[in-house]
């Protein structure tokens, strides 16, 4: 049978903190007690009110994509959140991007610092960064050694 998976996909590897997590996961089906400190993942169910708002909207129609820099009304309340409590004054149309999740956050704001060639020191692990970063000098410690041994401890 032929492997159809390109190339390039099989040379992007998981971040450490995926692999870290991916190892905690099969510890805990060992039936082994696992304490998680590898990704932002709350220890507790998202409040109702959240819940009951993300339903209302998704029967609300609120189904499609948005702007790439996110829903503009969201943007509006993080802006007036800013302003309000930390007296930072930023224009929601063009200085707010929402992501998905931390990863995409730091991609995205490295991305936009960097050129190929450039040098770079970074303290934390992201494929996916230096996967779109080709010719960038990347220094530091990447990926921390304690949790290299967490991954290749048997």
């Amino acid at each position: 049978m032929r492997d159809y998976e390109p190339e390039k996909m099989k040379k992007i590897a998981f971040a450490g903190i995926r692999r870290v997590r991916e190892k905690a996961e099969a510890m805990e089906r060992e039936g082994k007690n696992v304490v998680h400190f590898e990704i932002g993942q709350p220890d507790f169910v998202t409040p109702k009110y959240i819940r009951d708002a993300a339903c209302q909207s998704l029967q609300e129609g609120n189904t499609r994509y948005t702007s790439n820099f996110g829903n503009l009304d969201l943007r509006k309340a993080i802006a007036a959140k800013l302003e309000k409590e930390n007296n930072i004054h930023v224009n929601p149309a063009n200085e707010v991007i929402v992501t998905v999740g931390g990863e995409e956050a730091m991609s995205v704001a490295v991305l936009s610092l960097i050129d190929a060639g450039d040098e770079v020191t970074v303290d934390f692990d992201s494929g996916i960064i230096k996967n779109l970063t080709k010719g960038t000098q990347f220094k530091g410690q990447a990926f921390p050694e304690f949790m290299q041994k967490i991954i290749d401890a048997e």
